[in-house]
């Protein structure tokens, strides 16, 4: 063994104004952990002075540099996992930042517990580290721990969990669409069996307008259709109750469906554009959760209209009637009658 317990995995493309702060943090955060660790700095074929910045830590033994031809952050996640060498990986994008603490609190928690897999809280912060918003690791209104850290948005977010590197065998991050951690992490956390939670912020999350994520909503943003289909083909080849996989797709679907897709379809202006991807997209994630347990019954539970025109949506995707659809999600009046208001308490 080579007796490294952490694995830092940094992808790095284009964010040179904020890298050297990133690792600041994450050196920061090491100097108090009594462990081995290893910092993996990728350079994605950035532009710019990016790598004579990750060169100037080449005298700290810890740090690991690899360059390679931009491949995207999928890829660049790939080849980091197949770097390490801890038992347990973590990632810190590099347009972000960490509390000091970050890692000797969490590892308390995996060191007296034996967790596969530790959560913690995030904090959305502009260039000035101003607070903008919480983002909780769990929904505090449910008691179930495991429950609990999967029914939040950030149970897609690689960045604010340490992994037991193993809950990785067989899975790969999607190299060819955003929404690559969507696809992944909730598949990987579905494999945890002893998951614990820190109810701190550890991670800054810097809200840079130029990200790939803050971009105007375009046909491309829809990949997350497809990463929605990629992670419920990879729940159901898990080993795990039939009942928990029927929660954890409807979780996913219900949070992104309506507020990251339909929403944002409504308020572009290219409509006529992202409807037409949209359909083309839709269809096998609609054949999946059109007879979901949970689904049906929030549809009935928000209300006859809602009932009805949520089904009327499905037939008009699993149909291909395109004309139908373009009139559903023309006004945002209409978008009201289908939007379901997410609610935990059917899966407590």
């Amino acid at each position: 063994m080579n007796g490294i317990s952490l694995s830092i995995i940094v992808p790095v493309y284009n964010t040179e104004k904020y890298l050297k702060k990133c690792i600041d943090s994450i050196i920061k955060a090491i100097e108090v952990l009594n462990k081995r660790v290893e910092i993996i700095v990728i350079n994605d074929g950035s532009k710019g002075n990016t790598d004579e910045i990750i060169q100037s830590y080449s005298d700290i033994s810890f740090i690991r540099y690899i360059k390679q031809e931009n491949r995207g952050r999928g890829a660049t996640r790939n080849l980091g996992i197949r770097e390490a060498k801890g038992r347990y990986i973590t990632f810190v994008d590099s347009d972000d930042y960490i509390n000091e603490n970050m890692y000797y609190d969490m590892f308390l928690e995996i060191d007296a517990n034996d967790r596969d897999l530790v959560i913690c809280d995030v904090e959305s912060v502009d260039e000035s580290e101003n607070n903008l918003l919480l983002i909780p690791g769990r929904n505090s209104l449910i008691e179930d721990v495991r429950l609990s850290c999967f029914d939040v948005m950030m149970v897609a977010s690689s960045v604010n969990k340490i992994f037991k590197k193993e809950l990785f065998d067989g899975i790969k991050f999607p190299e060819d669409i955003n929404y690559e951690d969507l696809a992944t992490i909730p598949v990987v956390y579905l494999k945890s069996k002893n998951i614990g939670y820190i109810n701190k912020v550890y991670y800054y999350y810097l809200q840079n307008s130029n990200s790939i994520m803050n971009q105007e909503y375009g046909v491309e943003k829809l990949n997350i259709i497809k990463a929605l289909q990629i992670a419920f083909e990879n729940i159901d080849k898990l080993n795990i109750l039939e009942d928990e996989k029927e929660k954890a797709k409807y979780m996913l679907f219900t949070r992104r469906y309506y507020e990251e897709i339909l929403e944002k379809i409504i308020l572009s202006e290219n409509k006529d554009e992202l409807i037409d991807s949209f359909l083309v997209l839709s269809k096998m994630v609609i054949e999946v959760m059109k007879n979901n347990s949970y689904l049906l019954k929030d549809f009935k539970t928000q209300g006859f209209i809602k009932n009805y025109y949520n089904q009327k949506m499905f037939e008009y995707i699993l149909s291909g009637n395109k004309n139908k659809i373009k009139k559903l999600l023309r006004k945002k009046r209409y978008y009201r009658k289908i939007a379901i208001i997410y609610s935990s308490n059917g899966i407590k």
